[in-house]
């Protein structure tokens, strides 16, 4: 499709091309034949005769210029002595010529005056520094605030299972993260101390078991100031819980 397209436009392109050709031909052939005839013509033309100068026509020359200016002298009567006949002055000799100057257009306009002096600009005034404000007394510092006497909490944990991990959180903080491992003769302990201020307190016990449970106790307790509060979660093996009691001090 597309090489018979190709050939298809090579073809209009050659017809064109001969077309221009044709028609160029046609029309240097008619200016040629047209030029060559308006030669020919002007070459039959018979030629036009000469005028005839004035000897030929049968008329005197006219007489030359020295001839009109000077009249022929009279001939000398007999008897009459010839008298001399006055001298031409002769002409001065002309004074050598002057160069020409052109003359002055317009006269030489007298120069402006000189412009006066300009006035020295002001200098800026830059503002005055704004005077510093008093400085304010310094406040007093605040008096420290009376310490508080803490309490203690005490946390023992105990597990019984094979094995496992125990998280312990206060108040949304981790206090305590550890695996552990246990049998039957021996358990598994873990006690743990902190101070916090006397009120109550979020304590979270949670322990996780290789199968991918996980038991979790969460209560509130209440630390009192100097004083000592100790809480035991314990895992069991049977059944498997976690338990959680306060221990008296």
């Amino acid at each position: 499709m597309k090489k018979g397209l190709l050939v298809a436009v090579i073809a209009v392109l050659l017809l064109f091309c001969l077309l221009a050709v044709g028609l160029g031909g046609f029309f240097g052939y008619r200016w040629y034949k047209g030029r060559a005839g308006t030669e020919q013509a002007r070459m039959n033309e018979p030629a036009l005769p000469a005028e005839p100068q004035g000897e030929e026509r049968g008329e005197e020359p006219a007489p030359s210029w020295e001839e009109r200016a000077e009249p022929p002298a009279p001939e000398p009567q007999e008897g009459v002595q010839e008298e001399a006949a006055p001298a031409r002055p002769e002409r001065p000799a002309e004074a050598p010529a002057r160069p020409r100057t052109r003359p002055a257009t317009a006269e030489t306009a007298p120069s402006a005056p000189p412009p006066p002096p300009a006035a020295p600009e002001p200098s800026p005034v830059s503002p005055a520094p704004p005077e510093p404000a008093p400085s304010a007394e310094p406040a007093p510092a605040p008096s420290p605030a009376p310490k508080v006497p803490k309490g203690t909490l005490g946390l023992i944990f105990e597990g019984k299972i094979d094995e496992g991990q125990v998280t312990v959180t206060v108040d949304g903080e981790v206090w305590a993260s550890e695996p552990f491992t246990a049998s039957s003769d021996r358990r598994f302990r873990l006690e743990k101390s902190k101070n916090l201020l006397p009120g109550p307190h979020r304590v979270r016990v949670a322990v996780s078991t290789p199968g991918g449970k996980t038991y979790e106790r969460e209560w509130t307790v209440s630390v009192v100031e100097r004083q000592s509060t100790v809480w035991k979660a314990e895992m069991n093996r049977f059944p498997k819980e976690l338990e959680v009691k306060p221990i008296a001090q």
